[in-house]
């Protein structure tokens, strides 16, 4: 990753950017159902998860997208 000249270093960055990060770290390593219970509902985008396996966004509040994105070797939803 490169830096633009003005950048500021990860760890310059605000807060809530530091969290995104970490978090969407961490999703890389675990499965859709655990992604889904860490995902705080009082938070407006928290409950978008980036799919690990086909890299497309979904809702966990969906359960049809949630089983969907669940299973090993699927497509995209389009």
């Amino acid at each position: 990753m490169f830096l633009q000249r003005n950048s500021k270093p990860p760890l310059a960055r605000p807060k809530r950017f530091r969290k995104v990060i970490v978090m969407t770290r961490a999703k890389r390593e675990t499965t859709v159902e655990g992604l889904c219970e860490r995902a705080d509902p009082a938070s407006p985008v928290e409950h978008l998860i980036v799919c690990p396996d086909c890299g497309q966004i979904f809702d966990c509040r969906d359960e049809g997208q949630v089983r969907h994105h669940a299973r090993q070797g699927h497509d995209p939803k389009l």
